[in-house]
């Protein structure tokens, strides 16, 4: 979402003077003073990031499996860019007193030394512990998790949910609170990096720290935007702490792209980049896939969605109306996700015997509309009109593909799959609701629950409205035109934590002050629940 998208949204939002009274939870804090602007970071740094060594992106690891973990890491290579031999190790112990698994590998200058290597032979739900050796030195220690086998129950899951990092908007300081909260995993659903940079930043504050890179078309350009972002030392301590699930979205190339506007070559470089500095690994018949499902026993599945590589441009304005049959948001066939990919979602989720099927989505799935025009009036005079019609604010999330929503929806309730959860990011604020295939009928079952999980850095609204009463009735104004919304909060930054058991799932919303590097604050927004088998979101005390 632009930082134009947005203003023309907030201005068209709060011109409608709403006053009512916001429902508990919706609205923002007051905004806090900004600290002064930390250290720069130059275009000659980017390959010797602040903390040095021969591994300056530090480690990660992939996608849990019952036997084996993915292990990344890039070496800095020698100043003529020679091919590097890398050892890797795998313990039971964080002082490798007995290696379980090793072996060896060579970091390239095609694939910018970057290095990943797949450790088999593991035991399933357990705790490893990994690193890497290469020109006399060793990596720092990192912690690999391997899911429960499947035909097992595990009595708990719990993950953090981030996305969204533009890194000259402040600091990555969620990851260093996320390291304390005992997770098995983060699932990060896009905008890993921004195509924005330069010493003028074009989006966003830029108070924090400068991206001496701007809009990259190459290679070279995009591989030291990881470079980069990958340089942080709290996002390095939260990769090493837990294994990461990534999905991109839009501005691992720019913001709101379309395919066909976009130089083939310039795809191909930034694709090619994201692969090297993520823990995935695409399957060989389709070289840039990164749509995939794992498994945590019977308690839950995972379906990780690319809502970028496939899609219809999006309809190209930012209000959209859709009273009328010829409409871009509703017309029949409009595909975000694809054929294949739909197909295998559908299929994934209404076949899977886990117990929580848990759907990465990177763009909001939950109606989001500025005003209703499908009411039980409307229906009668106007039985022409498509459903829900209305006048939609962004096109680009899944308003405006409104079909392929509905047919996913309808296929989740005519297959009566119970318990799919959505996790979204994208919109850089927080929000909750429950979804029916048709918003405008109560009488249609509630299929889903969505958690939009906020920003970890990048902006939302305080930068262009900082005054939280304003905020507050935007937010009041939203619900009352979508009542499906249970809790919106258009100020804060942080994360998500997601704790799942086979009786319910619990999400906490915690804000993190991203603008304070040493002892930020971190409290919790709101706590909410979903019972197995309910579809509904239920609000706790917070406690905090």
């Amino acid at each position: 979402m632009s930082g134009f998208d947005r203003r023309r949204f907030m201005k068209g939002v709060a011109a409608t003077g709403a006053g009512a009274a916001l429902p508990a939870g919706l609205g923002g804090a007051a905004a806090g003073a900004a600290p002064a602007p930390g250290p720069d970071i130059g275009a000659d740094d980017l390959s010797a990031p602040p903390q040095g060594g021969l591994f300056p992106q530090g480690v990660v690891s992939g996608d849990p499996r019952p036997d084996s973990a993915l292990l990344w890491t890039r070496v800095l290579p020698p100043p003529e860019g020679a091919d590097v031999a890398v050892t890797w190790e795998v313990s039971s112990s964080p002082t490798f007193d007995t290696t379980v698994a090793s072996g060896t590998a060579t970091a390239t200058a095609a694939s910018d030394h970057c290095v990943k290597v797949a450790a088999t032979g593991l035991g399933p739900d357990r705790w490893y512990f990994y690193r890497f050796r290469a020109r006399g030195a060793t990596s720092q220690v990192g912690r690999a998790r391997t899911a429960p086998a499947e035909g097992t129950t595990p009595d708990r899951l719990r993950f953090a949910v981030t996305s969204c990092q533009l890194w000259n908007n402040g600091y990555y300081t969620a990851y260093r609170s996320i390291c304390g909260e005992d997770c098995d995993l983060l699932l990060f659903l896009g905008d890993y990096i921004y195509e924005y940079g330069g010493v003028e930043p074009a989006y966003g504050r830029g108070v924090a720290r400068l991206d001496p890179v701007d809009h990259p078309t190459t290679l070279d350009a995009f591989r030291s935007k990881y470079r980069l972002y990958r340089s942080d030392p709290d996002l390095q301590a939260c990769h090493a702490d837990m294994p990461m699930a990534p999905m991109w979205d839009d501005h691992e190339i720019f913001d709101n792209y379309r395919q066909d506007l976009v130089a083939p070559e310039v795809l191909e470089a930034g694709y090619t980049a994201w692969f090297d500095f993520q823990p995935v690994v695409a399957p060989a018949e389709e070289r840039f896939r990164t749509y995939r499902s794992f498994r945590w026993g019977d308690l839950a599945e995972f379906f990780l969605t690319d809502g970028r590589q496939y899609r219809d441009p999006e309809t190209g304005t930012l209000f959209n109306t859709t009273h009328y049959p010829g409409s871009t948001a509703v017309l029949p066939g409009r595909t975000m996700f694809g054929t294949p990919q739909r197909d295998w979602l559908v299929g994934g989720i209404t076949s899977s015997p886990a117990q929580w099927k848990m759907f990465g989505n990177p763009v909001m799935m939950m109606p989001l509309r500025f005003i209703d025009l499908d009411t039980p009036v409307t229906r009668r005079l106007f039985p022409q009109w498509p459903l829900n019609a209305g006048v939609y604010l962004n096109g680009d999330q899944w308003d405006g593909y409104q079909d392929e929503r509905r047919h996913i929806l309808e296929a989740i309730e005519s297959s009566a799959t119970e318990n799919v959860t959505i996790f979204t990011g994208d919109i850089h604020t927080f929000w909750t609701g429950s979804l029916r295939a048709d918003v405008d009928t109560p009488s249609r079952p509630k299929v889903a629950t969505e958690f939009v999980c906020g920003s970890v850095t990048s902006p939302g609204f305080e930068d262009t409205f900082p005054d939280p009463g304003l905020l507050s009735t935007v937010g009041s104004r939203l619900a009352a035109v979508n009542p499906h919304f249970q809790y919106i909060n258009l100020y804060e930054h942080g994360y998500a934590v997601v704790e799942v058991d086979p009786e319910q799932t619990v999400v906490e919303f915690k804000a993190v002050d991203m603008l304070v590097v040493d002892h930020p604050v971190v409290h919790t927004l709101a706590r909410m629940r979903v019972v197995a088998g309910t579809n509904t979101i239920e609000m706790l005390p917070v406690g905090d």
